[in-house]
């Protein structure tokens, strides 16, 4: 955040004035004749907003050329905010390119493609940021993600192979999430009035940015689990170890469970009870693979468990990061309580 200094002035008149800084006034692109609105906020500060008609309320079309990447490229102007994203082609659109844009488009939250032709490509999102409460989309996404994390090993545990694939095709809906959450942060944070509808600060924005990145990865890392699972089950396994993996994954839904709403409650002590949990965890995790590492055997059933073991250990460094955003404390702490 930004900070001026700015001397009061007194006019001839007995009013008062200030200077507004020029860096400002040409980022907004206003003149000496735009309307400023001054509020007066409960604590006794003012806040000045650019007064605008509603129509120019929204972030104007952007138009992109010739895009070497179609797809990418809707995705950045839709988390950057805009509400009219155009794409145009010298040549015309090739068929796995319009397949890729209508497979983007869709996985966009109030996104809809309104105008397509062989070089031109117009779409609309109508997604409305203010109706949408950024805590809300953040359980929703968080929620999806330990489904998946409980269904992967459930899966597992009764064979049922159209369940994993349901959990990869889960990721997409997980994806649409965070997609909603970043664009709604970008379109909140520079507004004080929807902050403070949300009872929300910029700095609690970001780091719900950051918290909905690491479920987003926890997700992907489910996703690998669960393509290790395909492979075991064309395997006869052990059912001990698949117990054992059972286990971890309930323990590790637990502690997301907590992390988020530790975040969200800002409830420091809890934090430390995480943290001595996600280190036994830790702990059960090292000892569970040096088993399999022994196992005699080196096939594809040793080989896919190793590789879900790391997708694990990967989580629970989610889990940590995730810990620290709710109370920035150190580890050895817990040691010397």
């Amino acid at each position: 955040m930004r900070i001026w200094r700015r001397n009061l002035q007194k006019t001839g008149g007995g009013s008062y004035i200030i200077t507004l800084p020029k860096s400002w006034i040409e980022k907004q692109g206003i003149s000496e004749k735009t309307q400023l609105l001054i509020k007066l906020n409960e604590d006794g500060s003012l806040t000045i907003s650019i007064e605008k008609p509603e129509e120019y309320s929204k972030k104007n079309e952007i138009v992109i050329f010739d895009s070497l990447s179609p797809g990418r490229d809707i995705i950045g102007s839709y988390l950057l905010g805009f509400d009219t994203i155009i794409l145009q082609s010298s040549t015309m659109f090739s068929r796995e390119n319009i397949i890729d844009i209508r497979k983007i488009v869709r996985s966009l939250a109030g996104a809809e493609i309104t105008e397509e032709s062989s070089n031109k490509i117009e779409v609309q999102i109508l997604l409305n940021s203010e109706a949408v409460a950024p805590e809300k989309v953040l359980r929703r996404e968080a929620a999806l993600v330990n489904s998946m994390v409980l269904d992967c090993v459930l899966a597992l545990m009764s064979a049922n192979k159209n369940l994993i694939h349901s959990i990869i095709e889960r990721d997409e809906e997980v994806n649409r999430q965070y997609f909603i959450l970043v664009r709604v942060i970008r379109s909140t944070i520079s507004d004080p009035e929807a902050l403070k509808k949300l009872n929300l600060t910029p700095l609690k924005l970001m780091d719900l940015r950051l918290v909905a990145k690491i479920f987003e990865d926890t997700g992907d890392k489910t996703v690998e689990i669960a393509k290790e699972i395909i492979k075991i089950l064309e395997k006869k396994g052990n059912e001990e170890k698949f117990k054992e993996l059972k286990d971890i994954s309930l323990k590790i839904t637990e502690l997301l469970n907590k992390s988020l709403e530790a975040f969200i409650t800002e409830n420091h002590e809890e934090v430390i009870k995480i943290l001595y949990e996600q280190e036994l965890l830790s702990k059960r995790i090292y000892e569970f693979s040096k088993k399999i590492v022994s196992m005699e055997e080196n096939n594809i059933l040793k080989e896919s468990i190793l590789k879900i073991i790391s997708k694990f250990e990967g989580i629970i460094n989610n889990i940590l990061d995730l810990t620290e955003l709710s109370a920035p404390i150190s580890r050895n702490f817990i040691r010397r309580s």
